[in-house]
């Protein structure tokens, strides 16, 4: 009996890291490569300012192993810089995935998003 009890969080520790490396293996694939030694595995890039968004591990495995139905857009800007940045390593840069997020697609919604997006890219938080 005591054997089962400790599965539980071992497989909630190998759910979660899977996870992960499959949304790294879409990072990677969308060129986004996080070095664990820059300078040594990456120098030239190692100059080059990294991506800091802010993003919390068990929030993303959340959203990879169970993606939200429909999310409510925010009214206030803020917020919706919030909600942006929180999809942004699962979709990519792409306002219209972005979009189908919340609700009904619309064309004046992904342009909102696009100058998100754009934001995020010229004060460097986004490539």
């Amino acid at each position: 009996a005591r054997v089962l009890e400790n599965a539980a969080p071992e497989q909630e520790l190998l759910t979660r890291l899977v996870a992960l490396n499959h949304e790294r293996a879409a990072e990677e694939k969308r060129g986004l490569v996080r070095w664990l030694r820059p300078e040594y595995q990456a120098p030239e890039e190692a100059k080059a300012k990294d991506i800091d968004l802010p993003m919390e591990v068990e929030k993303r495995a959340d959203f990879i192993s169970a993606p939200p139905e429909k999310l409510q857009w925010p009214k206030g800007t803020a917020a919706q810089f919030a909600e942006v940045t929180k999809l942004l390593p699962a979709t990519g840069p792409d306002p219209e995935t972005i979009s189908s997020f919340f609700g009904k697609k619309s064309k004046s919604r992904a342009n909102e998003i696009k100058e998100i997006i754009e934001t995020l890219r010229s004060l460097g938080k986004l490539e």
